[in-house]
């Protein structure tokens, strides 16, 4: 199974993330509400049951998350065009708290830096660059925030070419 430990967000947020999207076109394929979520930790190949278990320990209190700016990671495929979560002290422990009980275990997960971001769109590498400029240049929200109360483990998979997430495991914080 392909897995990642993430929140899902709220219907609030979402709303009001899709109206920072960019107009869907040939090029741009964009995040559904129900995809959209802020990853914590991308396991990658492992056994579902094995890694739900050694995130039992993790114990953590909700977390508060703000919004604060647009981003674009671009590779030779594209770009990904997404909006970044404030630095926020008490997100970046229970990242570490996430990664720490995974190497505990000895399962292997992402060891890239935490950027914690929210994916809104994709771009192949044929879209209009006014897309993403016109993306950049969007204004957040000083209200765009939500509450962390749980974390979940979810299994990814490509059905009919789009990306399906399905939680495994869920997290209370408290």
């Amino acid at each position: 199974m392909r897995l990642f430990v993430a929140t899902d967000l709220p219907q609030a947020t979402t709303a009001v993330l899709q109206t920072l999207q960019p107009e869907p076109g040939k090029y741009i394929r964009l995040v559904k509400p129900e995809r959209m979520h802020l990853t914590l930790n991308f396991v990658g190949d492992a056994e579902a049951e094995r890694v739900a278990d050694a995130l039992q320990v993790v114990k953590n209190s909700p977390v508060r998350l703000s919004m604060d700016r647009m981003g674009v990671f671009k590779s030779s495929a594209g770009e990904v065009l997404w909006v970044g979560v404030r630095k926020n002290r008490k997100l970046e422990d229970l990242q570490k708290k996430i990664a720490d009980s995974l190497h505990r275990a000895d399962i292997p997960s992402d060891t890239r830096p935490f950027l914690p971001h929210i994916t809104l769109a994709r771009c192949r590498a044929k879209a209009d660059p006014a897309v993403t400029s016109h993306f950049l240049k969007q204004v957040v929200s000083a209200n765009l925030h939500f509450t962390l109360k749980q974390f979940h483990l979810f299994n990814s998979a490509v059905k009919n070419a789009q990306p399906t997430y399905e939680v495994c495991a869920t997290f209370p914080l408290a």
